[in-house]
């Protein structure tokens, strides 16, 4: 029996039972951190950990999805700059759209060419990388182009 719900045996209504678990380890995660929230500074070195596959795997997605927004934050951020370098918004939104669909052509020859069809979350994060290089370089361009 699982949450008032009877179950046959551990395989019955397989992903019924995880989402269960799962929603119960949420709940003692969010139970966990409020806790600590309250605790005396006194016993400050206290820290309550749930260790749970589902939990870390959660945790991370959560982390990567706020890394991701940081991502678009540079790219508007290094639109801004471009523009103020430039002074020519025109040339700068071809040149961030050029660092942008240098990405669709990278995954183009990652599945198709070299047939690895794994993409995980934290592939959107070299978006940092792609961006300084890239901006460096038509720093670089434009400059010796001036």
């Amino acid at each position: 029996m699982v949450n008032g719900t009877r179950y046959l045996s551990a395989s019955d209504r397989v992903k019924e039972q995880e989402e269960v678990v799962f929603d119960y380890q949420l709940q003692v995660k969010q139970l966990i951190e409020e806790m600590e929230l309250g605790l005396d500074k006194s016993i400050a070195d206290f820290e309550a950990m749930i260790t749970s596959n589902r939990i870390t795997s959660y945790e991370f997605r959560q982390q990567a999805t706020q890394d991701t927004y940081w991502a678009g934050a540079s790219v508007a951020f290094v639109l801004l700059y471009f523009i103020l370098h430039m002074r020519s918004l025109i040339l700068a939104t071809y040149c961030v759209l050029l660092i942008l669909f240098s990405f669709a052509v990278t995954q183009i020859l990652y599945v198709e060419v070299f047939k690895i069809d794994y993409f995980a979350t934290m592939h959107n994060l070299v978006i940092f990388i792609v961006i300084g290089i890239s901006a460096d370089n038509v720093f670089v361009i434009y400059d010796a182009w001036k």
